[in-house]
């Protein structure tokens, strides 16, 4: 696919509701957790990740905590840190491969085709400019480029915005599965002679 194809918009900003922070056990009491010195590729250098928290029965679950419970148990501890997200945050909104290329656009960097992101993509000016930016992971399949962010989540340059941290159990069990009901097999009904 050629970034030609794509028509570039206007980049768009978007408010989030409470946050998860799972990290790593052994990273959970480590002052500088905060701060993730690996700078993948594909993403932008964060300070934070987080992915929208949902409550459960059994505690508090995201998207991060359902894929690494499932792709990455040992990622998942049994407790996170929530926060509240300050309506004056700037959040970036990325959520395609066509807002991936708008973004690099605005930010001058000229995209020939979608492979480019992958070492063009101008992570840093945006930091200069954004709190976060955060992709919804809705259209995670249709993608190339922003498909390397496993699912939903934010990456935070400047963690001001993050208030009102609170330690909190992480749900490691998923949802209950309902009861099944059970489906009646037919009894074998031996054939009767003529």
């Amino acid at each position: 696919m050629r970034a030609q194809d794509f028509v570039t918009e206007a980049l768009s900003t978007v408010r989030l509701g409470p946050q998860l922070f799972a990290p790593h056990p052994k990273e959970l009491g480590n002052k500088d957790s905060s701060i993730v010195a690996e700078t993948f590729a594909l993403k932008p250098r964060a300070r934070r990740w987080t992915s929208s928290a949902k409550q459960t029965a059994n505690g508090i679950t995201s998207a991060w905590v359902k894929w690494a419970l499932e792709n990455m148990p040992g990622w998942i501890g049994n407790e996170g840190i929530l926060f509240d997200v300050a309506p004056s945050t700037k959040i970036l909104a990325i959520n395609s491969d066509r807002d991936a290329v708008s973004a690099a656009a605005q930010y001058g960097v000229e995209i020939k085709n979608i492979m480019d992101l992958f070492q063009k993509m101008p992570w840093q000016a945006i930091a200069r400019d954004y709190d976060a930016v955060h992709y919804d992971g809705t259209n995670r399949s249709n993608d190339m480029y922003m498909s390397s962010w496993d699912v939903e989540s934010t990456a935070w340059f400047d963690t001001a915005g993050l208030t009102n941290p609170r330690r909190v159990s992480i749900d490691r069990l998923g949802p209950k599965p309902t009861a099944q009901p059970t489906e009646k097999k037919p009894r074998f009904m031996p054939r009767r002679r003529r």
